[in-house]
């Protein structure tokens, strides 16, 4: 289907991609849009960060690249339904999405993440977004999970960005500020306790 400026005999995945160019180009003040968001925190709204991600495509570094170390934490589809879905579209519809996600339980011990940070003022903040199990997890996942940066114990001083829920999902963004340093840190991961389950989205740091 054409729209306004398209050009009589481009072929579909010309427009596609000189309509992503015109949107990714397009600069977006995220403080502007604060007052039309349910909750637009500054720490998030007014600064740069630097991010890894599971999500396809991409244009940075996805998370398996910034593993530190060895890891039976696997980067997979969060479900079968979501799998099914989006194999069904990258056939049948030339749909280039992948919401894959890196998922560890109890059994799968650690993962790490390495990235280096450029703010030595003890200002800079790391983030992390991550699908939780839902109601029926008995408990906050934070008591069934250790969160450590350089480490040190965090998963008691996290800040949440913005948080989903649903009877059978919850995901959310939480943010620590204070303890990065400049040059390489590095962020882990363990469940602890049955049911609990990550599946990492994001990491981003300042």
């Amino acid at each position: 289907i054409n729209g306004p400026g398209d050009e009589p005999g481009e072929s579909p995945s010309d427009i596609m991609q000189r309509r992503w160019e015109i949107g990714h180009n397009k600069q977006i003040d995220l403080a502007e849009h604060a007052p039309y968001s349910k909750d637009c925190r500054g720490i998030f709204c007014s600064r740069a960060y630097s991010c890894a991600m599971s999500w396809e495509p991409r244009m940075g570094p996805g998370l398996t690249d910034i593993f530190d170390s060895e890891t039976k934490w696997k980067l997979d589809y969060p479900d079968a339904r979501s799998k099914s879905a989006s194999e069904d579209g990258h056939s049948k519809c030339s749909y280039k999405d992948a919401k894959k996600t890196v998922i560890g339980g109890v059994s799968d011990g650690w993962v790490f993440f390495k990235f280096v940070a450029e703010d030595d003022s003890k200002k800079g903040s790391v983030a992390f977004c991550a699908d939780f199990p839902g109601e029926d997890l008995g408990g906050k996942w934070e008591d069934k999970t250790l969160v450590l940066l350089n480490g040190e114990e965090i998963q008691g001083e996290l800040e949440r960005w913005v948080e989903v829920k649903t009877l059978g999902m919850h995901s959310a963004c939480y943010s620590h500020s204070g303890m990065l340093k400049k040059g390489e840190n590095v962020l882990g991961f363990r469940a602890m306790e049955e049911p609990m389950v990550l599946k990492m989205t994001h990491v981003l740091w300042q």
